[in-house]
């Protein structure tokens, strides 16, 4: 073999075993990236519906048992409703997503049954700016979603307020983030696209999966 066709075989070698390792290490770390996905959502769930609470977590390799417990999942045309009865109380989870400042944000939004009230809400995914619109992921936060009445109006299922006198979960209202003004918004009209868009297709979804 001439040294000329030894290089050329050589560097052909070479190169299919790189590629043969980078392959492998591309499917290694797709599953795992997969894996960590589906772990970060089922904790978002499980936080949304009150079953675990953001400063008490479970260790990451027992999420997807407590989920399997705790939530019955049902599919349909637009994704998948996540149904939870905690200490008997049955609660309605399911994403939503809705334009923000930089980014989409995804939540995982709950409802309680009778469809009046919400019951929780996880930021799953948002580009929101750090200090200022990121602080939608601050417990103080979210905590004002919990068993905050839906009000009848369409364009205004909930009201986020600039004054803390006017926050109240019996009219609908929770405390804008300050500093925040676009973020703040963007989550009044991501809860009436919940309310007024998905709600009623999961409601009848759930109607004929009850039978009704």
């Amino acid at each position: 073999m001439s040294p000329r066709v030894y290089g050329i075989f050589y560097t052909f070698v070479v190169s299919a075993i790189f590629v043969a390792m980078l392959a492998f290490l591309n499917a290694a770390t797709r599953n795992r990236i997969i894996e960590n996905e589906e772990i970060r959502l089922q904790t978002s769930i499980l936080i949304a519906v009150g079953v675990l609470h953001p400063d008490d977590l479970p260790q990451r390799d027992m999420i997807s048992s407590i989920f399997s417990e705790s939530i019955r999942t049902i599919q349909y045309s637009e994704g998948n409703i996540y149904l939870s009865e905690n200490n008997q109380e049955k609660v309605i989870a399911f994403l939503v997503s809705s334009p923000g400042l930089w980014g989409t944000i995804t939540a995982v939004v709950a409802i309680n049954e009778s469809y009046d009230r919400l019951a929780g809400i996880e930021f799953y995914e948002h580009s929101e700016t750090p200090g200022l619109g990121g602080r939608i992921d601050e417990l103080d936060f979210k905590n004002q979603f919990k068993g905050l009445l839906i009000s009848e109006d369409p364009e205004a299922r909930i009201s986020v307020v600039r004054f803390e006198e006017d926050v109240s979960k019996e009219r609908s209202s929770i405390a804008a983030i300050t500093g925040a003004t676009r973020t703040s918004e963007s989550i009044q009209e991501l809860i009436n696209r919940a309310i007024n868009s998905v709600l009623p297709v999961i409601a009848e979804v759930l109607g004929d999966n009850n039978g009704g």
